[in-house]
């Protein structure tokens, strides 16, 4: 079956697990960027709000969740943070005003939509001049396997419609809208063999906020070829 990212299917069999871990460029950054309006568009099921909210970093924030699907952001709701929740496409946040937004994040999102151009257009526009963006996406060098099927092609999900190969299919719609890239990292990707499991079982969401299958899913294989990029920069002043 070839799903999509809004398949009720998908998103029921998909529920992300909760940590309190911050993705490394973006932990390594936050501190150090002065914001006090938040966006996580596509923020799924919440888990990367969940862990800045655990460690601390929403406190006295505007904090906005984004998603596409209603049943993703039902379960943003369950976590209990003082924020406010928009569904909507993040390639068409028609709710957010014009340079509103200090810090907007975007975890493994990008590839997901049917447009790139389109989406960082969308997060350019709602970036104040100077604003922060954290973009995560999935990078895939030419030996890269993993057994899901996407358009024709072996992918790592069977969602993706685009796995960036070169820098510069990525970088260079980012900068042609106006958001300069300060920093990026590339890790190899690890897949944890525990997820696999609960997928398949069709685990209840209990089980992703549990501390013991917390603990196990730290137990994973790397995935040759295919690494987690992360990217953080600022959006100009003047968009060309």
């Amino acid at each position: 079956m070839r799903w999509t990212m809004n398949d009720p299917g998908y998103r029921e069999d998909h529920i992300h697990f909760y940590s309190e871990e911050i993705p490394a460029l973006l932990a390594g950054h936050i501190d150090r960027v002065e914001w006090h309006t938040l966006l996580d568009a596509g923020c799924g099921d919440g888990c990367l709000l969940y862990a800045l909210d655990r460690r601390g970093y929403l406190a006295g924030k505007k904090t906005c969740a984004l998603d596409a699907a209603a049943t993703r952001i039902e379960r943003v709701k369950l976590l209990g943070l003082d924020a406010s929740y928009l569904v909507e496409d993040a390639c068409e946040m028609t709710s957010v005003p014009d340079g509103s937004i200090d810090l907007l994040l975007s975890t493994q999102v990008i590839e997901h939509v049917p447009d790139d151009e389109r989406m960082v257009r969308e997060v350019s526009r709602v970036l104040r001049a100077g604003g922060t963006f954290y973009i995560s996406t999935v990078f895939k060098k030419w030996y890269g396997w993993y057994y899901h099927r996407s358009n024709g092609k072996w992918t790592i999900e069977p969602t993706h419609l685009r796995e960036y190969a070169e820098d510069r299919q990525l970088t260079d719609v980012l900068e042609r809208n106006g958001l300069e890239v300060r920093d990026s990292s590339k890790s190899l990707a690890w897949y944890s063999i525990l997820d696999f499991v609960l997928h398949k079982l069709k685990v209840s969401g209990w089980a992703y906020r549990n501390r013991l299958l917390t603990l196990l899913r730290k137990i994973k294989i790397p995935i040759p070829g295919y690494y987690n990029w992360e990217l953080i920069g600022v959006k100009r002043g003047t968009v060309r």
